[in-house]
């Protein structure tokens, strides 16, 4: 089921920038992974609080999610699009944790902390949103890093028709060395040889990561 932004932090749509970012304070200091010391429930609320401020703190990326709905804006945007030119670790600093609270850094959503006077952006980020490698100081906790599942890639033979007006088609494809059935909306108006992302549809994430995308793309009947 799609996030809904603005009930994970509490606020209304028409909320300001201020009440947006006052709601992510007050979760992110209930929820940061060194008060929570490895509690699943809560890493888990803490990446759900974070996604959602990356989000709705962005004008541009408020404004697609605001157009689009939850559901089609988190199927058309990848976590490394949700996350791109949002700095974790200036703002947790900002909150007291100086600027990641000793996580070290390994890629991902900890890959915009800073660390030895370095910061690097969440540019270029794959993977799930959250630590990678939690072993830093005050972490108490270490796990292996998520890996992100691999991309698919299938072709759909389509007529000219369905091209025009759209079309439900149910393919079926190997994920994990098994064969398994999804069901593609084509959307009307689909040039030929354009792809569909089917977002998590790929191949199943490692060590907690996230599934790859599935890209569907269009060829003659």
């Amino acid at each position: 089921m799609a996030q809904d932004y603005y009930k994970t932090l509490g606020v209304d749509k028409t909320a300001t920038a201020a009440d947006i970012k006052k709601a992510y304070r007050k979760l992110a200091l209930k929820y940061h992974p060194d008060k929570t010391k490895g509690d699943k429930d809560l890493e888990d609320k803490f990446k759900a609080t974070s996604e959602a401020y990356a989000v709705l703190s962005d004008p541009e990326k408020r404004k697609q999610y605001d157009t689009y709905g939850s559901a089609d804006f988190q199927q058309r945007f990848s976590q490394e699009d949700i996350f791109r030119n949002f700095d974790l670790g200036d703002i947790l600093k900002e909150f007291g944790f100086g600027g990641g609270g000793g996580f070290n850094r390994s890629g991902g959503f900890s890959s915009g902390f800073r660390q030895g006077g370095a910061k690097t952006s969440f540019s270029g980020m794959g993977g799930n949103p959250f630590f990678q490698n939690a072993a830093g100081p005050g972490a108490g906790y270490g796990r292996k890093s998520p890996t992100r599942g691999k991309d698919l890639e299938y072709e759909i033979p389509l007529t000219l028709d369905e091209l025009i007006n759209g079309a439900g088609k149910t393919i079926t494809i190997s994920q994990n060395g098994e064969a398994k059935a999804i069901e593609v909306k084509i959307p009307k108006g689909l040039t030929q040889g354009k792809k569909i992302r089917l977002a998590g549809k790929g191949e199943s994430g490692a060590h907690g990561g996230p599934a790859g995308n599935l890209y569907i793309k269009s060829s003659p009947a």
